[in-house]
């Protein structure tokens, strides 16, 4: 962990236990990597408006002061635009819950200072027709219906993800048991102020599942950041042992996610100085360890990190189950979501997958040849592809075995 990594979390600690930030920034921070850190991780508002600013050199500061307050500006313009999606679709019919976002933020003890890109927001399958309808009567301009939990709209540069299905959920029958778990997410959904205006956003119980698999999803697919840890440790934060214990212990535990909460929660301990829970248990402190490496490693927006080629070979993505399927099998998993996605049509007819299938793989063949791919390792990848295995089982996030 770097110098500049460490005096992060010492920010974010004290943020988030509501306690006065350390006063004095270590004499070998380097503070141009300190800023690229903080943004990159998500959470340079909360580092810029904690720090003693006296203790910033002069040309530092500026550049961080621009930076942490057109952070606060997004911030504001994002929290109006849930407000006011919130406000379209309920006032016409179409119950609606804000994911992610300001439903994480609520949670903050500052929601501005929590870094908030779109608007994600769920509306049950049989309101999408006109949840569409009327963001396109109401100059929400579309994008993209071809992502497989999402539609993309731009407003006044604002992006919203209008979800129809949550991240994280694995496919089949590994899924079901979720999806029943989040039933009743838009039926117990309830109304939050924020400084924009009200916002509906999940019940405790479920925007804690939601962000549990939103944060195992991105484990499992690049671009974790230390913003998703602290939206479990400020969410975490909010309970006692045994209320915690009461309205997620049983259902985690048959959704079998509870050991990811455990560890991830144990990092939070470690690492931001959480309160101490009793239901963590006794996790293993190799494992807190090396989840911790895989927030520092990525970073919230992908900054750090090239493309695993790996984790083809590991999951599909999207999910917070690591496949007990071959590499192999993972891989053409992959490619399928691929597919799917480019060429929507081939989700019903198995024909077109097919085709649509083998013409990837020759075009990707031939882009290697001419030199436009890097020509895959697939030894190198197996061998990495273990190792990850064995990794992200050890969080807990592994699928059942079929008998």
């Amino acid at each position: 962990m770097t110098t500049e990594q460490q005096y992060i979390l010492q920010i974010l600690s004290a943020f988030l236990r509501r306690e006065k930030c350390p006063a004095a920034p270590p004499a070998s921070l380097d503070w141009q990597a300190f800023l690229k850190e903080a943004l990159a991780q998500g959470v340079c508002a909360i580092c810029y408006f904690c720090m003693d600013k006296n203790a910033i050199p002069e040309k530092a500061r500026k550049q961080w002061r621009a930076a942490a307050y057109y952070g606060i500006g997004a911030c504001f313009r994002v929290m109006e635009a849930h407000s006011k999606v919130c406000k379209l679709l309920e006032e016409n019919g179409v119950p609606t819950v804000c994911l992610k976002g300001y439903a994480s933020a609520y949670y903050y003890p500052r929601p501005e200072y929590r870094a908030m890109g779109d608007v994600d927001f769920f509306v049950e399958d049989a309101y999408r027709a006109k949840a569409r309808e009327l963001l396109l009567a109401n100059g929400y301009e579309e994008k993209d219906l071809k992502r497989h939990h999402d539609w993309l709209y731009y407003k006044h540069g604002i992006s919203y993800e209008l979800h129809f299905a949550i991240s994280g959920v694995p496919r089949g029958k590994e899924g079901e048991p979720f999806l029943r778990a989040l039933e009743g997410a838009v039926r117990e959904r309830q109304w939050v102020k924020s400084k924009a205006g009200e916002i509906v956003i999940p019940s405790d119980f479920h925007h804690g599942l939601i962000i549990l698999l939103h944060t195992a999803s991105h484990l499992l697919s690049g671009g974790l950041g230390l913003r998703h840890l602290c939206d479990w440790a400020a969410f975490v934060n909010r309970f006692d042992d045994s209320e915690f214990r009461r309205v997620f212990q049983q259902e985690f535990e048959s959704l079998r996610v509870w050991r990811f909460a455990q560890v991830l929660t144990a990092v939070c301990e470690r690492y931001l100085g959480s309160k101490k829970n009793d239901w963590t248990g006794d996790v293993d402190a190799d494992a807190v360890d090396k989840l911790m490496d895989e927030f520092l490693r990525d970073g919230d927006y992908d900054f750090n990190r090239e493309f695993d080629q790996a984790d083809w070979m590991v999951s599909e993505g999207f999910s917070i189950r690591v496949g007990h399927r071959s590499g192999i099998g993972n891989m053409m998993a992959t490619l399928r979501n691929a597919v799917e996605y480019h060429w929507p049509r081939t989700q019903k007819n198995k024909v077109l997958l097919f085709f649509g299938m083998v013409y990837s793989v020759a075009r990707y063949g031939v882009r290697i040849l001419t030199g436009k791919r890097e020509k895959l390792d697939f030894a190198q990848m197996s061998k990495e592809a273990y190792e990850r295995r064995k990794l992200y089982q050890a969080f807990g996030i592994e699928e059942g075995i079929e008998e």
